[in-house]
């Protein structure tokens, strides 16, 4: 049995306690020790419904407990950095939701935060490390040193013939009320409660035609 990492939740919000928190308690890598909200009644309630040890009323309590070793942000994005940062200076690793900032001078800012606390800060987005993008990965690789450029559209030769490459175009777009999607009051830098940014044209172009 490998050495669990001690994690904290720096929020009960519902997609942390629908998703990610029972996914982390099913991982033999991770032990959920902590969760934390503004409200102690609310941390507790999340807290016994989840079967997490330990509730504090306030994120700073839990980055105070010195048991944790990491911490779990699924705060509003624009919430990512300022706390992130806070946990790096207490001393713990993050693993913050998406987008892990909204600005380039955010980013730098984490990064700096990082490195002088000398942690690890990630985003929690699995395409990167996901064991099938991680293969997808090698194939492609295999592909291009094998072949000339020409000739890798239309192969199908290598490890698990990965085919020919086609287009595949993101189209995301801005669907339905804008104030559904949008936060009023506070400039939010124009990010969505889903944590994806407002494009009102195609982002981007893979491959060829």
């Amino acid at each position: 049995m490998p050495d669990k990492v001690r994690w904290g939740v720096l929020s009960t919000s519902n997609f942390a306690q629908r998703l990610t928190i029972p996914a982390m308690q099913k991982s033999e890598w991770c032990e959920i020790r902590a969760i934390a909200s503004r409200n102690q009644r609310n941390a507790e309630e999340v807290a016994r419904k989840l079967g997490i040890p330990k509730a504090y009323g306030s994120y700073e309590e839990l980055l105070s407990d010195p048991e944790i070793e990491a911490i779990y942000n699924p705060l509003p994005n624009h919430l990512h950095v300022p706390w992130s940062i806070k946990a790096a200076e207490a001393g713990k690793h993050v693993l913050c939701e998406k987008p892990l900032s909204v600005t380039v001078a955010e980013a730098q800012e984490l990064l700096r935060a990082q490195n002088k606390a000398c942690v690890k800060i990630g985003e929690a987005f699995m395409v990167k490390t996901n064991p099938q993008w991680m293969r997808a990965r090698e194939l492609v690789r295999w592909q291009q040193h094998h072949l000339m450029p020409e000739e890798v559209q239309f192969s199908r030769r290598g490890p698990g013939g990965i085919g020919g490459r086609r287009v595949v175009r993101d189209l995301s777009r801005q669907c339905g009320k804008p104030d559904f999607y949008h936060r009023t009051g506070e400039q939010r830098s124009g990010f969505n409660r889903s944590g994806m940014g407002k494009f009102h044209e195609p982002v981007r172009s893979i491959g060829r035609a």
